[in-house]
């Protein structure tokens, strides 16, 4: 098809078409992947990202405002639910959501899905370990994973009593004495196990828990938390200096801006402020930290609680596993920064959905073309490849025999080596009709050169 007749209106219509097969297309191109590449899914990571979406959306189910880390929430946003592998973070299995759904919702239909993806595959359930963050696990959902024999991994967001208690029970210096990183000034990670009870209609469970103290995690939470102390006592040191003006005349008036204060700071919990009467008959103000309230609040700081149902992992795996779900969003940063299938520009949920699709197989490939590098020794992002190599260009001439020459334009030394190694990559694919690429030189042996343009002749197809 001729460049000039790719247009806005023909790229709809081919989205609209995708749209009806989505699915299949992507479960066979994921099982073309794992069987190809033979893909380790012993470790699977579950969580969701949102996209931002600008624009009117009036009939739409999936576009709308809701709750995600790291998007404003006054923005439009659809979210999107990834289970990636261990090996190298590669999309397995992925769904549209509405922008106001809830992580928790999620969590029941993914390994629905997850399950037919698996058995479909025939992989064992029970060789699989699923890890989620703090906000994917709650009762229910505990013992589903126990019902579906799938083990987990996940963090606890304690909403329950008892699960809050298993946060503090355990003074902070116990915890020294079991160190799960090397610790350097009581900055490394300490955790201490314990068992995490679960009930839902008249079903109980009990899982290995962990309660981790993060050094790093608890000095942010405190350098923070004492920053913000000083802006509220700030806050109240107007209040004071305004004490006679407009509205700042009675201990009633002084009391209200003061509780306004404390009342919107994050830490106002922690405050106490008082205005009375002075000995001259104004009135006056003072505030001051309640002690009490804030120890109470440091015994949790850098403070929290993964839980597992495989008896097998030992503390420190627990935390290793859980601490390499930073990968999954890493992969997040590729879908909205490297990949120029992100902003998404249409409207119609069935677009929308046919992009993610898009959005999620070029994620797929970046992801496998990294694995196989680094399987070859290369230890370059996807990310610096494609910057290294993206100045080069390629000539294309037609012959009058019908062959076609490729001049590629001078490259240097480490660009040859790379190209070098992606064709290896690419020719033990073993993508039937891709023969490995090879340069020749003007010498004619099969070296990529270094100064002069490469050639790469393709010869005609011979057909009967």
């Amino acid at each position: 098809m001729a460049a000039i007749k790719f247009n806005d209106d023909r790229l709809g219509r081919t989205l609209d078409a995708i749209t009806e097969h989505k699915r299949e297309i992507w479960l066979d191109i994921v099982h073309q992947a794992l069987v190809r590449f033979d893909i380790d899914l012993r470790f699977l990571f579950y969580d969701l990202t949102a996209f931002v979406m600008q624009g009117a959306f009036p009939e739409s189910d999936l576009v709308d405002y809701g709750f995600a880390h790291n998007t404003p929430s006054d923005k439009q946003k659809i979210k999107t639910g990834v289970t990636a592998t261990g090996d190298s973070f590669i999309p397995l299995e992925y769904a549209a959501l509405s922008g106001r759904t809830a992580d928790l919702a999620t969590v029941q239909n993914n390994l629905e899905r997850l399950c037919r993806l698996l058995e479909r595959r025939g992989y064992p359930l029970a060789e699989v370990l699923i890890i989620g963050d703090r906000a994917n696990l709650n009762d229910q959902l505990a013992l589903t994973y126990d019902a579906q024999q799938l083990k987990y991994l996940a963090g606890l967001q304690p909403q329950k009593k008892i699960h809050r208690h298993l946060l503090v029970a355990r003074p902070e210096h116990q915890f020294y004495a079991h160190p799960l990183t090397e610790a350097h000034g009581g900055q490394g990670y300490f955790g201490l196990p314990c068992q995490v009870p679960f009930e839902h209609q008249g079903k109980q469970a009990t899982h290995n828990g962990l309660v981790v103290l993060s050094g790093p995690m608890r000095r942010a939470i405190r350098h923070g938390r004492a920053c913000t102390l000083r802006t509220v006592r700030a806050e109240l040191a107007v209040v004071q200096a305004k004490i006679g003006q407009k509205r700042h005349r009675s201990i009633r008036e002084v009391q209200a801006r003061a509780n306004t204060c404390l009342r919107r700071s994050s830490v106002g919990s922690l405050m106490r402020a008082e205005a009375y009467a002075t000995s001259g008959g104004g009135v006056g103000l003072r505030g001051w930290v309640d002690r009490d309230a804030l120890r109470q609040a440091m015994q949790s700081d850098g403070r929290y609680l993964l839980v597992t149902n495989d008896f097998r992992l030992t503390p420190p795996r627990m935390l290793e596993l859980y601490r390499a779900k930073d990968g999954l969003e890493k992969r997040f940063e590729v879908c909205k920064q490297d990949l120029q299938v992100h902003p998404v520009y249409v409207h119609s949920d069935e677009r929308i959905e046919a992009v993610l699709l898009i959005n999620m197989l070029a994620l797929l490939a970046y992801s496998l073309l990294e694995r196989q590098a680094r399987r070859k020794g290369l230890t370059l992002t996807t990310r610096r490849l494609i910057e290294k190599l993206e100045n080069l260009s390629v000539v294309e001439t037609h012959c009058w025999d019908g062959s076609v020459l490729y001049r590629l334009t001078p490259v240097g030394r480490e660009q040859a080596e790379l190209i070098t190694m992606l064709s290896e990559i690419m020719a033990e694919v073993a993508i039937p009709g891709l023969p490995p690429v090879r340069g020749r030189n003007s010498g004619g042996s099969e070296l990529w050169p270094l100064a002069p343009p490469m050639e790469i002749i393709v010869s005609p197809v011979q057909t009967a």
